[in-house]
């Protein structure tokens, strides 16, 4: 017997179903903006233009007597897996998808998908000679975005199982699209997939999300989770300009929103508690303007939160954020491009902290002087002047995709790098236990220059066996045989379909902060099943 709950949460479920299986899959692959169920149905389009203008684009040459098979593109070429083309169990062709594969007349299967050879969609074609066929289009499509609460594109890992046989299709990561990395698409059977965090099983009750694929739909997914634990914030499909990384072929993105958050809070006479009067507010913008063509690719973001809490006065700033992003590549080839990038952080209002007792505070300064401060009891004390910090990050060098196959994918920036941090009366706390002053150390400016790298990659040995790895690296041209470095690798193992041994290592080298090599090493086995 089906429970009212269960029953009232699948009718909105069954009425959307009904209605896409009536449109078809060749209207959800490309819809018209003024079908029946346009706003609908244009979630799931393609990125690609229609594949008559795809043929028409390829300009392969296909000799005298041989065929040509074309298996269309749905978001573009350099993102998706590479097509296999078998003649009884041997391979005889592969190549992208959105260009013709020129092969001898004949039958033949074409193979195309993220997963392993068994779990790609498998399509039988006869190509006759002077002809080029069209593989229909079976299989489905999911472009996954990896964000934080702050919308800034990461290299966060999921792992995505389908739900009608509970298999793994592999682990998945995010795009830092900001250097220039650029997101995967997974072709996949169309139907339910579940979304877990590494190490998890189908039986997550916490930390998942769902995803329904139409066969010959692109669906464009935003995944939220925390980069430093991995926690899923939020998921669900969106529209293709909801994305923070501009998406599409040949097409300007835009976003512009901005935001007001209020709030009044009081109370007055309540028993154990002190009358108080909080007001709160909050400032946001977020602005992207981005340009992908296939060939120039520009992306710039401005965000601004600001916001206050506490009495009318006085009152704390509880939030204080600006971050300007701009990054322009210019891809001489589908794998190779110069890059120029800018980035800038920093805040806007002064730091101040509300001493708990009377206590004393003793800074010191850049000359090296002491300068003791008495503060009294709920008093402020200030820790950062107007503009207290402002770091700006510049970077000119070459974006290189290396891999991007079923079962490795790689991505290398190198280039020289400029680094600068701006203080205007910043303290940092250097407390020392054995005295009764509260210790603070100035801050100063400082620039860097020197050459700059990053490295990361996945590699899928197996099913069930995948490994990540990211690595970072400065060297100041002024101490070039001391470079900083992060590295940050991920072995993941799914032994069964309940169990998971993941095995983590980063290394961590801040020559400014300390010469010792940090070093962070995990190692987790995860069981999950259900009694019943």
């Amino acid at each position: 017997m089906v429970s009212r709950s269960r029953l009232v949460c699948w009718i909105p479920a069954l009425m959307v179903g009904l209605g896409l299986a009536g449109a078809g899959p060749s209207v959800v692959a490309q819809a018209e903006a003024d079908t029946e169920a346009g706003p609908l149905v244009d979630l799931f389009s393609w990125d690609a233009p229609p594949v008559e203008e795809q043929l028409a684009a390829d300009s392969t040459s296909v000799p005298e007597g041989m065929g040509a098979l074309f298996v269309p593109t749905l978001s573009e070429p350099a993102s998706e897996p590479k097509v296999l083309v078998f003649r009884g169990n041997a391979r005889v062709a592969s190549g992208p998808t959105g260009q013709r594969l020129v092969i001898p007349p004949g039958d033949y299967v074409v193979r195309v998908g993220s997963g392993a050879l068994s779990q790609m969609a498998a399509i039988e074609v006869a190509v006759p000679p002077d002809e080029t066929v069209v593989v229909p289009v079976e299989w489905a499509g999911l472009v996954l975005e990896v964000v934080d609460e702050d919308n800034i594109p990461h290299r966060g890992s999921y792992e995505l199982i389908r739900a009608a046989d509970r298999e793994l299709y592999g682990l998945g990561f995010g795009a830092d699209t900001l250097q220039g990395e650029q997101m995967r698409t997974w072709l996949l059977p169309p139907g339910l997939y579940r979304i877990v965090r590494p190490g998890s099983s189908y039986r997550a009750r916490t930390d998942f999300a769902t995803v329904y694929l139409l066969p010959g739909g692109l669906v464009h997914y935003k995944l939220v989770l925390n980069p430093e634990t991995g926690e899923l914030r939020g998921a669900g499909v969106v529209a293709a300009d909801e994305f923070a990384s501009p998406v599409g072929l040949t097409a300007w993105t835009h976003q512009i929103l901005l935001g007001l958050n209020a709030g009044f809070s009081q109370t007055h006479n309540l028993v154990g508690q002190d009358d108080q009067l909080i007001v709160t507010g909050e400032l946001f913008a977020d602005s992207l303007v981005g340009f992908d063509d296939g060939t120039n690719f520009f992306v710039a973001i401005l965000e601004v939160e600001e916001g206050v809490e506490g009495e009318p006065v006085p009152s704390q700033v509880s939030q204080d954020r600006i971050r300007l992003e701009l990054l322009y590549s210019h891809f001489l080839h589908d794998l190779f491009g110069p890059y120029v990038r800018f980035q800038a952080l920093g805040a806007v209002f002064p730091i101040e902290s509300s001493a708990e007792n009377d206590l004393t505070l003793r800074r010191r300064l850049l000359d090296g002087a002491m300068v003791d401060e008495v503060v009294a009891a709920d008093e402020f004390y200030r820790t950062g002047g107007p503009l207290p910090s402002v770091a700006l990050r510049e970077g000119i060098g070459a974006n290189l995709r290396l891999l991007n196959t079923t079962w490795a994918t790689t991505h290398l920036r190198v280039g020289v790098g400029f680094r600068q941090s701006f203080f205007n009366d910043f303290f940092t706390v250097e407390d020392d236990p054995d005295t009764v002053e509260l210790e603070l150390t100035e801050v100063g400016d400082f620039t860097r220059a020197g050459l700059e790298g990053m490295l990361s990659g996945d590699l899928r040995l197996t099913g069930f066996l995948t490994y990540t790895t990211e690595l970072e690296v400065f060297t100041d041209f002024e101490a070039f045989d001391a470079p900083d470095l992060y590295w940050s690798n991920t072995l993941s193992l799914r032994l069964a379909s309940f169990v998971a041994l993941d095995y983590t290592l980063d290394l961590l080298l801040e020559r400014e902060i300390t010469d010792d090599l940090q070093l962070s090493q995990d190692v987790l086995l995860r069981f999950s099943w259900e009694l019943l």
